[in-house]
């Protein structure tokens, strides 16, 4: 005769189960204290963080311009949090965390408003330098193009 299987909650109550639980609570009270030692702004955009092995703090970010804010607060990070750590970490590693959601790139491009085209040929004209004057003048006349192709329903567009 067959033994009944454990019922979900008594699964999760298993040692290994509950390791894991234990690691997930200290990393987010070490987000915390992360989060406690940088400007607000910029404590938002901290997802998550971690320690490793190697005594290596680990903090996971939204934004690629907000890992480079965060790298420059580094050994602020480090003195608060090596204050009342008997092993101190030794550094401070950022890493982005690519979105879930469909990147940008991928969604199809607006139709470019007149002004905007407009604006874009005026800069062109206005430039500090020729190069640059002559790259937005082109640009704006394949803005135009698009446009004109966008507005026809040619299906490249979409």
């Amino acid at each position: 005769m067959q033994s009944k299987p454990d019922t979900p909650q008594q699964f999760l109550r298993n040692s290994t189960f509950q390791g894991l639980f234990q690691s997930i609570d200290n990393h987010a009270e070490l987000l915390k204290r992360v989060k406690r030692g940088l400007p607000d702004p910029l404590a938002k955009h901290c997802l998550y963080c971690l320690s490793r092995e190697d005594m290596s703090l680990v903090i996971f970010t939204d934004s690629q311009a907000f890992g480079s804010q965060l790298r420059f607060y580094a050994p602020s990070i480090l003195a608060k949090l090596n204050l009342d750590q008997e092993m101190p970490f030794k550094q401070v590693l950022v890493r982005y965390l690519h979105p879930t959601e469909p990147n940008i790139a991928s969604r199809p491009m607006q139709q470019p408003s007149p002004e905007t085209i407009g604006l874009v040929k005026a800069s062109g004209k206005s430039a500090i330098c020729e190069e640059l004057g002559n790259s937005l003048e082109r640009l704006g006349e394949a803005m135009e193009r698009f446009a004109k192709e966008k507005a026809a329903g040619n299906p490249r567009c979409d």
